[in-house]
């Protein structure tokens, strides 16, 4: 083999770089021991237990035990075990077990354990915490906690708990508790069931 190299210098190549050979004699690069300062434009099927610092156009079909700084514009079929401080664009079919510190604009489909400290400005097809931020939409489902703030709408179902602040609109239906505020309606009448 005709080279420019040393024999100390070919000693150390063999060490860094182990060869492969297909079957029609066209050698291949198995195992890289050494750092690569260059890119690799074939595919690695191995595992990479260093840093890549450069792009990676590929796919990874592996796990990435490191950090990610760049964009993955592809998919990512496993768990993100640590932060993404990016945006994700695309649909995350997973458990989220840390804090959302950005915006969601799309659905969320499954519950969210948590507390929600921003405006929720889509639907919310069930809630079994408080609400401590105003609510613009409707409710369809029951309220069975407290309501501390105002209530700007109307009021389609029973209210089975007791009202501490005003009524400003019409009650349709029946009060059977207490009233210790003034009626200021029209065609009401008082039974008084003791």
């Amino acid at each position: 083999m005709k080279t420019n190299l040393t024999q100390k210098q070919l000693d150390q190549l063999a060490v860094l770089i182990t060869l492969g050979e297909n079957k029609d004699g066209t050698l291949f690069i198995k195992d890289v021991r050494g750092s690569v300062y260059g890119s690799v434009v074939g595919n690695v099927y191995g595992s990479v237990c260093g840093d890549i610092k450069g792009g990676v156009v590929g796919s990874v079909h592996g796990d990435v035990l490191g950090s990610i700084r760049g964009y993955v514009s592809g998919d990512v079929k496993g768990n993100v075990l640590g932060d993404v401080e990016g945006a994700v664009e695309g649909d995350v079919k997973g458990s989220v077990l840390g804090d959302v510190k950005g915006d969601v604009y799309g659905n969320v489909y499954g519950n969210v354990k948590s507390s929600v400290l921003g405006n929720v400005k889509g639907n919310v097809e069930g809630v079994e915490g408080d609400v401590y931020g105003n609510v613009k939409g409707n409710v369809e489902g029951d309220v069975k906690g407290s309501v501390l703030g105002n209530v700007l709408g109307d009021v389609h179902g029973d209210v089975e708990g007791d009202v501490y602040g005003n009524v400003k609109g019409n009650v349709e239906g029946d009060v059977k508790g207490s009233v210790l505020g003034k009626i200021a309606g029209k065609n009401w009448k008082i039974i008084n069931e003791d």
